[in-house]
């Protein structure tokens, strides 16, 4: 019966990978390592990320909003998150909001092999879920099911531990999503500030 549990358990984790691990290619193999603080807020940030990790590890669950401008290399700190996690057995979900949307809104079409709800049955399960790129999806679409679905998104998350990256400032942000979701994301987070230089063209410069 033990053997038969952790074979379902292994076959929901890797199910829950194909479905929702969804990082970008050129990213497959980032780590902590090879990200270059290239100043003091770059190198801020990866300590918190590293911080994250090992509160993980010991069961202090809170979740990350990480804020700053494009290519400060907020993907990148992310994925090193989730790959450390992975090797330590727990089961994380990394997708674009915008991309998360998209695979619920699938669920409505006519012989989808999924419903709604199946979706948020999913989320529940991943240990750590990272959502890149909030705010991002804000552009066109229907607002109202928009906003009400990153409600419910962040309302699945109760209770386990979530990263959230945005370009956006912190009213922007709100404007974005919405009053009632930027309540919750406020709640048991840690703010990351990745507002700074161009990460990429920093190490372009090196």
């Amino acid at each position: 019966m033990e053997n038969s549990l952790k074979e379902r358990e292994k076959e929901i984790a890797n199910r829950l990978k194909k479905g929702y691990f969804l990082i970008p290619e050129t990213l497959n193999n980032a780590g902590f390592k090879d990200y270059r603080e290239t100043n003091n807020v770059t190198a801020r940030a990866k300590s918190n990320f590293i911080r994250f990790v090992k509160d993980f590890r010991v069961s202090v669950r809170y979740n990350l909003l990480v804020m700053g401008n494009p290519g400060t290399g907020k993907t990148h700190l992310c994925v090193a998150v989730a790959r450390t996690l992975i090797e330590k057995g727990f089961t994380v979900g990394f997708l674009t909001t915008g991309k998360l949307l998209s695979i619920i809104s699938e669920t409505y079409q006519k012989g989808a092999a999924k419903k709604e709800e199946d979706i948020f049955r999913d989320l529940k399960k991943c240990d750590l879920l990272i959502l890149d790129d909030l705010g991002l999806e804000a552009i066109g679409g229907n607002n109202d099911w928009r906003i009400a679905m990153m409600f419910k998104i962040v309302e699945s998350r109760s209770g386990k531990p979530t990263i959230y990256t945005t370009n956006l400032t912190g009213t922007d942000l709100e404007n974005a999503v919405g009053s009632r979701v930027y309540s919750r994301l406020n709640d048991n987070t840690k703010f990351i500030d990745l507002f700074t230089d161009d990460y990429r063209k920093n190490l372009q410069i090196k």
